[in-house]
């Protein structure tokens, strides 16, 4: 639809991110997948809860590629895999600062 002309609900667009939107009561878009989910569980989203792509593919609007998660685990879970990965480096940069000294030590021995 041009800009400035309203839309009849029900009319689908994709975003500037990928996503179908539908048009929806109150001049709201929402995406596809959400309403998609919805539908799979009989009820709206409640807060704390969002729909995703299973295989990543915004495209892929299978109901069975839809899944409802918690927004926190998802978080949570990246923040974890985050700090593990931070704590590998810094006990990676020890590990290399010890075996250079190892080394020089060896070398003053000889």
């Amino acid at each position: 639809m041009p800009r400035g002309k309203s839309s009849p609900l029900g009319t689908e667009t994709t975003n500037a991110n990928g996503y179908t939107q539908v048009k929806v009561a109150n001049g709201k878009w929402i995406g596809k997948h959400v309403i998609i989910a919805q539908e799979r569980l009989g009820r709206t989203l409640l807060p704390g809860e969002r729909a995703i792509f299973k295989d990543g593919n915004k495209e892929n609007l299978d109901p069975e590629n839809i899944e409802v998660v918690s927004t926190g685990t998802r978080k949570s879970i990246k923040a974890k895999i985050a700090k593990l990965q931070s704590e590998i480096e810094d006990r990676q940069a020890v590990i290399e600062s010890l075996e250079l000294e190892l080394a020089s030590s060896e070398e003053n021995n000889e």
